[in-house]
């Protein structure tokens, strides 16, 4: 084997090596959620006309670099700002002894938000399924999805998304809560909004 042959096949092995490693990585790496510029806001009506909005205050998600997401909400860590309400929901709408987590799956082009400049957004329709007390419902989310830095994006509800409680198995749950609260109704249809920003580990 000549020098020159020799010089060409290690340069070749070389860039094989390099491209096998950037692609490694690539599969490797995903985005992770960031709480602490994050929300996830629900709405009850009670009395006809009395609209309290409620959150969940621990909760996680990433993105692969497929596009393939998942939420996991922390479901004791409702938070009304009452206290004694808090821990009802918990024992008696989301029964978390039994049900301590929902789950949101979905599969976003995440090659989109990759190309997207930095500052600009776009709206996109997000189909995800909602494992929720053991049920498992197909939900649809009007959203927006903006780019805040190479490193981040952010998908936010472009308005709220209307969750039904019959579908959700919480019908029976919402009824002892009003029957406690001595109230008329509480409605079954759940608006909720959220704010998700992801950050590439």
């Amino acid at each position: 084997m000549t020098k020159s042959t020799y010089l060409n096949l290690f340069l070749k092995n070389i860039v094989i090596l390099m491209i096998a490693a950037g692609f490694a990585e690539s599969s490797q790496a995903n985005w992770t959620l960031q709480p602490s510029s994050s929300h996830i806001h629900f709405l009850s009506v009670k009395a006809t006309h009395i609209g309290e909005v409620h959150s969940f205050t621990k909760f996680s998600g990433s993105v692969k670099d497929d596009g393939q997401a998942t939420l996991n909400i922390d479901l004791a860590s409702v938070d009304t700002q009452i206290p004694i309400r808090d821990q009802r929901m918990r024992d008696l709408l989301f029964v978390v002894n039994d049900h301590p987590m929902a789950v949101i799956k979905t599969k976003i082009g995440l090659k989109t938000y990759q190309d997207m400049i930095i500052g600009s957004e776009v709206a996109m329709q997000i189909e995800a399924s909602l494992d929720f007390k053991g049920i498992s419902n197909q939900v649809t989310a009007e959203a927006i999805v903006s780019r805040q830095s190479n490193s981040t994006f952010t998908i936010q509800s472009k308005s709220p998304l209307l969750l039904s409680a019959t579908n959700l198995g919480i019908t029976e749950g919402i009824e002892k809560l009003r029957e406690i609260a001595g109230l008329t109704n509480i409605s079954f249809t759940i608006p909720t909004s959220f704010r998700l920003t992801f950050e590439k580990n």
